[in-house]
């Protein structure tokens, strides 16, 4: 576990991060350790305070330690305490440093990770949007990314735990002999294997009264939320009586629930308090004297005390990291595409001087295009736009007309065939042709903002020239007569403040004011009746005159003659 842990630890977080773990994980371990020495400390305390002379001949061998045989016992008990509270100071300051990094640790990490994911998300092409609801990708962002910083700290806590582990019972082997150590050991598996016992018979019945007050409540919706329907059938006495049994069921559980919950505390509490006896009763059939006996039993109930919490939050970390493994996988797999797809990019970028190239052609050639079900949406496509050609497709739902538009804005890559824009490939130059482009489509996506927020739409810089130009060729300028505030008016969400025919103009004032080359309109205005299509439409081929006009329409007969091409599609 812990060498899968550093392999996926390296792919998730950077090195910066990863040599920040390594000090916590070190740091966590040394505390772990400083706790052992804690509790060995109390009972050596205690040893040198009742007998010093027997405890240091028996237990310890140090030569520097002998100097406590010429203490009397109040020097030996300032001494001794001195020591205690600034070895428990100590630890207990490393203890809360360690806690202050292992959160500073999981803040660094959803940083880091927040920040690739989100890049990932953005930088994927259209294809993979259309395929995935945005609350699962803001899911992953969020929750999942939570989760896996939960993951690294949860292993941090369980090494730590393990050395602690491995300390305390290494102490009591010292302290013991072979035979009291196997008896511990035997005692502690059996009592570990029933606490398990019970807690998975916990979380049976707890999900298995989850489902039935699930059941209670379907029942109860059903039931109430079709009572005119339930009536006329004369349905009332089956719900009656499947409320009846999953309530019996619910409360059955319950019952078990109560009882059952407290044998883990009960059982635990019995080993602790049995474990003691059994010691003292031990030792003392060896005849061992009472100030012998007390430093071992000090460090037994010690040792039990932090065992019993530990060994509890080793199987509650151990179960949360079967749980928390698919959100380490789904974030493994958005980092190693986000690192894929940098270094994709950088190979694909080539220097060009598209930017300062006019818009000459567009080519499409032998385009065959089909979505994941392999039935062809496009097929054998070749087509070409010039400067200032106006074109438009017609076609019902379903007949490739929008699919066509997101090929030529590079939204989605054909299967087969070659795009080019002035005789480049389109790969090569997407985010400058992109700026070439205005775009309209059908149900334009509006800003909870002011008007000229969504007119500018996040451009960095605000140009005033190309604002006013927009503003007065979408005409509206006479529309924001009707609001208080202007252009400062928030227009609501999804613009509901606006009507159908605002919201297309403000449509094309933002579309207006990327200063476009080519004006792409998917089917702009079929929301809007037929009366107000004509009008608008119109409009708006009178402003794009200049402008080359890629559109998408549904029904265009009593505009079709203001474009040179019309190309007809059908399923």
């Amino acid at each position: 576990m812990i060498k899968v842990f550093f392999k996926d630890l390296n792919q998730i977080i950077g090195k910066k991060l990863l040599i920040f773990c390594y000090f916590i994980l070190a740091l966590s371990s040394f505390v772990a350790l400083l706790e052992v020495i804690s509790i060995g400390s109390v009972a050596m305390f205690i040893g040198v305070i009742v007998e010093p002379e027997k405890f240091l001949n028996e237990f310890l061998n140090f030569e520097i330690l002998k100097f406590i045989l010429y203490l009397d016992l109040k020097q030996r008990v300032i001494y001794g305490s001195t020591v205690l509270i600034l070895l428990f100071i100590s630890k207990n300051l490393l203890t809360f440093y360690s806690n202050y990094l292992n959160s500073k640790l999981g803040f660094e990490i959803k940083n880091y990770i927040s920040k690739k994911m989100f890049n990932s998300y953005m930088t994927r092409d259209y294809y993979f949007h259309l395929n995935n609801n945005p609350s699962k990708l803001w899911h992953n962002i969020t929750s999942e990314i939570n989760l896996v910083c939960n993951y690294v700290i949860l292993i941090s806590q369980l090494f730590s735990s393990l050395i602690l582990i491995v300390g305390l019972i290494a102490l009591i082997i010292a302290s013991s002999n072979f035979s009291f150590f196997i008896i511990f050991v035997v005692l502690s598996l059996i009592v570990l294997l029933l606490y398990n016992y019970f807690k998975k018979q916990i979380k049976i019945k707890s999900n298995k009264r989850l489902y039935f007050e699930t059941s209670i409540s379907k029942i109860i919706n059903h039931a109430l939320g079709s009572i005119k329907e339930t009536k006329i059938f004369n349905n009332e006495k089956w719900f009656i009586n499947n409320f009846n049994e999953f309530v019996a069921k619910s409360e059955n559980q319950k019952f078990y629930l109560n009882v059952i919950n407290t044998l883990p505390r009960i059982i635990l509490e019995i080993f602790s308090i049995g474990i003691l006896l059994s010691i003292f009763i031990f030792l003392v059939f060896q005849n061992k004297s009472l100030t012998e006996i007390l430093p071992f039993l000090t460090l037994i109930t010690l040792s039990i005390i932090r065992l019993v919490p530990v060994f509890t939050n080793i199987t509650v970390h151990i179960n949360s990291l079967k749980f928390l493994d698919v959100s380490k996988k789904i974030v493994l797999e958005e980092l190693k595409f986000f690192e894929k797809n940098i270094k994709k990019t950088k190979n694909k970028i080539k220097k060009t001087n598209f930017n300062n190239e006019n818009f000459k052609n567009l080519k499409l050639e032998n385009i065959n295009f089909y979505y994941s079900s392999k039935k062809k949406i496009i097929k054998n496509l070749n087509l070409s736009i010039n400067q200032k050609d106006k074109i438009l497709f017609i076609g019902s739902s379903g007949s490739g007309k929008t699919t066509i538009i997101n090929l030529i804005l590079g939204l989605v890559r054909p299967q087969t065939g070659v795009i080019k824009i002035n005789g480049k490939k389109i790969d090569e130059v997407i985010n400058q042709w992109h700026k070439k482009i205005g775009y309209i489509p059908q149900d334009v996506y509006l800003l909870d903002d002011t008007i000229k927020k969504n007119i500018t739409y996040i451009s960095e810089k605000f140009d005033k020239k190309l604002f006013t130009n927009a503003i007065k060729q979408s005409k509206l300028n006479k529309e924001l007569k009707k609001f208080p505030n202007g252009i400062n008016t928030r227009i609501g969400h999804r613009g509901k403040k606006l009507s159908g025919g605002q919201k297309q103009r403000l449509a094309l004032a933002r579309a207006l004011y990327r200063n476009p080359e080519i004006l792409i309109m998917d089917e702009p205005t079929s929301s809007l009746d037929e009366d107000s299509e004509l009008k608008i439409l119109n409009e708006f081929l009178d402003v794009s005159r200049k402008l080359t006009v890629i559109m998408v329409a549904h029904r265009a007969r009593k505009f079709e003659k203001k474009f040179n091409k019309v190309l007809r599609l059908s399923h």
